[in-house]
């Protein structure tokens, strides 16, 4: 049920990672692996993926008057690729 996940991370972008809004914190970074918004799996529709779910929480923030600046992970983004290379190095 995305509707409960949806909830919970809006509550804490909006309260500065605290779940009850008593006091001003930063912002925490919201990481996301996979954004990819769909992909073809056996039946003939298509299935959403976190990146759907990631469209949905930015209307939300905008919908708050927040905009969401989520750091991106995986294939084609670069903190996999600079992680990929500290680790060969």
């Amino acid at each position: 049920d995305w509707g409960h996940s949806l909830q919970l991370v809006c509550d804490l972008l909006l309260n500065g990672g605290r779940l009850f809004p008593n006091e001003t914190k930063e912002r925490p970074r919201l990481y996301v692996s996979n954004p990819d918004f769909d992909y073809r799996a056996r039946p003939p529709l298509n299935r959403m993926t976190t990146g759907a779910w990631l469209e949905c929480l930015r209307a939300l923030m905008a919908h708050y008057g927040s905009v969401l600046e989520p750091v991106l992970l995986g294939k084609p983004y670069a903190p996999i690729y600079d992680m990929a290379k500290a680790v060969l190095s």
